[in-house]
This record gives C-alpha cells, structure tokens and sequence, in this order.
C-alpha cells in the first residue's frame, strides 16, 4: 500500500512539474516574442517620427559609422512609411524573422523578412541580409550589360518575395577581413555600408573554377545605394572575368553604398572581393 502510495504521488509530482514548466517555457516564450515584436515597432516608429536616438536603440551594430551616420540626418528625410507587422517567426534562439508589409511614399513593397538578432541580451533589428532590385533599375542595367535572364537563372535562388515593382533578396551574412579604406569579402557575401566620396573601387579575386569558359561563365559586381533606413537598393553592375582577376572602378557615387561580386550564372564557385575606398 505505502509503496502504490509513493507511486502515486510521484506520479502526481511528475504531472504538476511537466505543467509547471510548460507553462515557463510558454510565458518565457510569449514574452520573448514581444519584445522582438517591440523593437520592430520601436524601428519603424524612429523613421516615422525621425528619431535618431529610438533608431540607434532598435538596430543592431549601432555604434558603426553608417549608423551613427543615419541617425544624426533622419530629421534631413521626408519619406513617408506605413508598415504591419504580418508574420514572426523563431528562427533559433539568437534570430527570429519578422515579415513585414510596407508601403515607402505611396509604393507598396513586396514581404520583407527582417532579422531580430539577440545582441548584449537585447533584440535589435538587423536588415543587413536584405537586397532591394527595382525591377524597372534592374532590367535597365542588365540591358545595359547584355544580360537576358531566364525564369530559371540563379539570380533568382534567393528572391525571398517580389510584387510587379520590387525584388526582395535575402543573403548569406557579411564577413569582412581587412582594415581602414581596405575590406576583403568572399563571393556572394555583400560589403557592410562604406561612405564613398566619389568612387569605389572593386578588385574581384575568382577561385578554382571548372566550369566552361564561355559566354555563361563571368563575375558581376553589384552596387547597392544604402538607403536613411539602412536598407540596401540596387543601383548598378558590371561584369568582370570569371577566371582572372579584373579591378573596376564605380565613380560618381556619394555617400553610403555597399558591394557584391559572385560569379552570375554559378554562384556556388568560390572566390574573394576587396572594395577599396
């Protein structure tokens, strides 16, 4: 009787534990989803209300020069923003993904998923993966350079959402190796925000490659204006040697802009970029 009765009771310890716990887990994940919910509001409310402290509060890596830089001039835009917040999804326990519809000074984006990324124990917006293509820039440029793209081109393997104006990428994480006025990238890895004053520099170094030297096989080096928002855009291209290493020059720009070079048509080959300012 008195061991049925120890059973019994641990038994019971074991279901209101379980009950117990579950229902932590529950709130501490309820909560934690708040706060990432918050902060997106916080950074979407800091470009409406052009508050340059509630941004660097809201955005991750705060203290880097292009973010100091947008947020002492947000008072010097005049966009006008609508957002909602549509879906938010935990990715791991230092990222979710928060899909937003939006609409920038009329134009109605496509669904962009922005990362909330834990930094110091705080949730802090990072759009530093998402790429911006204007249809209408983007078919002018690869008219431009003779590039005709087919429903099945790589280019599109890491379209995230698109509506009839707008193209949204979302791309592997910047990782810099270098110093001042010098940074080294791998291929298809985009440059953080660098402040040009009137050129950037571009020096493509392509790896082992075996696939045909041919009209398919080249290297493009895309230019993205970084918008007050930090959000990258497509500006322009050019194509290098996919085998060779090529240096180009885009001049006439001013202000922040970010790079990206990876090889058109086998973006799987490897590969490294300097950007030189």
């Amino acid at each position: 009787m008195g061991k049925k009765l120890m059973v019994s009771l641990f038994t019971v310890f074991l279901f209101v534990s379980t009950i117990i716990f579950s229902s932590w887990t529950y709130a501490s994940n309820d909560l934690e989803q708040q706060e990432v919910e918050q902060v997106v509001h916080n950074y979407f409310r800091s470009l409406i209300e052009k508050d340059g402290n509630l941004y660097l509060a809201s955005v991750a890596n705060s203290i880097s020069p292009d973010k100091q830089y947008f947020a002492k001039n947000l008072t010097n835009t005049d966009s006008n923003t609508e957002y909602e917040i549509v879906k938010i999804e935990k990715i791991n326990n230092l990222n979710f993904e928060v899909h937003v519809s939006k609409t920038l000074d009329g134009e109605e984006y496509p669904i962009i998923p922005y990362d909330v990324v834990l930094e110091n124990g705080e949730w802090k917006v990072d759009n530093s993966r998402i790429i911006i293509y204007p249809k209408d820039v983007l078919t002018r440029e690869f008219n431009n350079l003779g590039i005709y793209l087919e429903k099945d081109s790589p280019f599109y393997d890491n379209v995230v959402s698109e509506n009839e104006s707008f193209l949204i990428k979302k791309i592997s994480k910047h990782n810099e190796i270098g110093v001042q006025d010098f940074l080294t990238y791998n291929y298809g890895t985009p440059s953080v925000p660098i402040y040009s004053p009137n050129a950037l520099g571009v020096e493509s170094i392509p790896g082992s490659n075996d696939q045909p030297d041919n009209e398919l096989n080249w290297v493009i080096a895309e230019l993205y204006v970084v918008k007050d928002n930090d959000e990258r855009v497509f500006y322009t291209s050019k194509t290098l040697d996919a085998f060779e290493k090529e240096y180009t020059v885009f001049s006439y720009i001013y202000g922040y802009h970010a790079v990206n070079v990876y090889n058109f048509n086998y973006p799987w080959l490897t590969g490294k970029y300097n950007v030189v300012w």
